[in-house]
């Protein structure tokens, strides 16, 4: 899973260029959408690890990043008209994680725990 810090800027910056790399050879729309849904979880990850007290955020997390990763592999399975994948998962909205993190962290920062 991605972090936050110095040490976590290599995975970021393999991860921005994997996505930058699909964007310029994908044929279709549909894996462009699913990496770039794929990238933004991996961000909300290292967020919530970097968040003391966002372990209920993290598994939620988690649960949408696999989905994630395996919508990005179906709608790039379907632009190379490969077979697709027989596990489907539903994608939900990304509002509610957003939420919860933002009200565990400005929580903390009530509570004077920064």
């Amino acid at each position: 899973m991605p972090g936050i810090g110095q040490e976590d800027s290599e995975y970021q910056e393999k991860m921005e260029a994997a996505f930058a790399a699909v964007q310029m050879v994908a044929q279709d729309q549909d894996p462009v959408d699913a990496a770039h849904l794929l990238t933004r979880m991996a961000r909300r990850t290292a967020v919530a690890s970097a968040i003391p007290g966002a372990e209920a955020v993290r598994e939620d997390i988690e649960q949408r990043f696999f989905s994630a990763e395996h919508d990005f592999l179906i709608a790039a399975r379907r632009s190379l008209d490969l077979r697709p994948t027989s596990i489907a998962f539903t994608r939900d909205g990304l509002g509610r994680v957003d939420s919860r993190l933002v009200e565990i962290y400005q929580g903390q920062l009530g509570s004077g725990d920064t």
